[in-house]
């Protein structure tokens, strides 16, 4: 157990120098993985409560802020074939 606490010490240590955190630090930091992460996003619903509330701890201890940039353009990326790209592309620019 102190190897863990060690663990998440530096951890938190490391992601305190940096920027942003990432999906990838924050499944570091609780040792699930990104998957996991990102299904708490998606569908939090098909992980168990417990779960929930480890990922949502950990969210806020490392200061966890959403890039609402970056999930709009993943989802821009989805997009269905046929989809009018360039004019939504147009419309994301007028955001900008």
């Amino acid at each position: 157990m102190i190897h863990a606490t060690l663990l998440k010490g530096r951890t938190l240590e490391l992601m305190a120098r940096k920027k942003n955190v990432t999906f990838n630090d924050i499944a570091q930091y609780t040792h699930f993985s990104k998957t996991t992460i990102s299904r708490y996003f998606n569908n939090p619903d098909s992980l168990t409560p417990e779960n929930q509330q480890i990922i949502s701890d950990a969210l806020n201890k490392l200061n966890y802020k959403e890039n609402k940039v970056a999930k709009i353009l993943a989802n821009f990326l989805r997009l269905p074939d046929g989809a009018d790209r360039e004019r939504i592309g147009n419309s994301l620019r007028l955001l900008f």
